[in-house]
């Protein structure tokens, strides 16, 4: 499965980590925007002149507002990856992402065959940034999924074509960090996909894949 990983270039161990533990995916290092590229990212110009491609999604005042350039590199990423889905759902990690289970791949087979019909977004991952709905599901197999219209960790996506298109829209409805201007992209998607409510989110009854830092593998980068 053609699969994106959103990396930080600071990080090596954890590109070499992903490269061990997803050995069995077509792997893409997405690791482009380097917030230690603009040292100056408060300026506008200074960003844009690094990454011009920013100035249709952030504004000179959404260089300003954030408190640090680590969420703006993380959004583009993401928007840059979301425009590479075309024809096939693809799969979204981040570089600290953990397999839960031995045969993730035969998983994420079952989540592509068992997936409700036209889904734009499978969380397969851990439930850390969603509901406390995580209290009941922790720990159980299953192929069913729940429609929960929030987000669950980001660590482990898929995205369909048709849900790239709609985040794109709603990215460029409401700029690149959208409703949430001060916080990092994950509650950005959060925020913006419960306003719109135009997106279908699916949560897996069983995750497979968690967040580095939930089981202490990584401490945050960013």
């Amino acid at each position: 499965m053609k699969t994106y990983v959103v990396h930080y270039k600071q990080a090596p161990e954890r590109k070499e980590h992903i490269e061990k533990s997803f050995k069995e995916l077509n792997l893409e290092f997405c690791d482009k925007y380097d917030k230690t590229m603009v040292p100056e990212w408060k300026d506008p110009d200074a960003v844009y002149k690094v990454f011009p491609e920013m100035r249709e999604w952030f504004s000179p005042d959404l260089i300003h507002v954030n408190h640090t350039f680590a969420s703006h590199c993380v959004a583009m990423t993401i928007l840059d990856i979301l425009q590479k889905v075309k024809d096939e759902p693809v799969l979204i990690l981040e570089d600290d992402a953990v397999p839960m289970v031995p045969n993730y791949k035969e998983r994420l087979g079952e989540a592509l065959s068992d997936a409700p019909p036209g889904w734009d977004i499978l969380f397969i991952s851990d439930s850390r940034c969603g509901s406390d709905l995580r209290k009941f599901t922790r720990g159980v197999y299953g192929k069913e999924w729940m429609s929960v219209l929030e987000m669950r960790s980001t660590c482990a996506w898929l995205v369909s074509p048709k849900g790239a298109e709609k985040l794109l829209a709603l990215a460029r409805k409401h700029g690149g960090l959208g409703l949430y201007r001060e916080s990092y992209f994950d509650n950005w998607m959060s925020r913006i996909i419960a306003s719109e409510q135009t997106v279908d989110v699916w949560w897996s009854i069983s995750p497979f894949v968690c967040n580095g830092d939930q089981v202490k593998a990584f401490e945050r980068t960013y």
